[in-house]
């Protein structure tokens, strides 16, 4: 289930302590700016799973490909 994204408005922005006095444009610059970097740090946490997946991928196919050869000189 993926959850609905919800822009942060200029009301919202304007409840947070120091915001309660920026202008209109200021706060969009600001919505504008918290979007971007959002967007930065979610592709680099995605980024960072996917490699550390891979890494556990490749570490279990090694562990197995080192299990095969073992079960097959004990086997001999």
């Amino acid at each position: 289930m993926e959850k609905k994204k919800k822009r942060l408005t200029i009301a919202e922005l304007k409840g947070f302590k120091g915001y309660d006095n920026v202008s209109e444009e200021e706060a969009e610059y600001v919505i504008s700016s918290l979007e971007k970097i959002s967007i930065l740090f979610l592709e680099l946490f995605q980024n960072k799973k996917q490699e550390m997946e891979n890494a556990l991928d490749e570490d279990k196919s090694s562990d197995l490909k080192i299990r095969k050869g073992y079960d097959k000189r004990n086997a001999a």
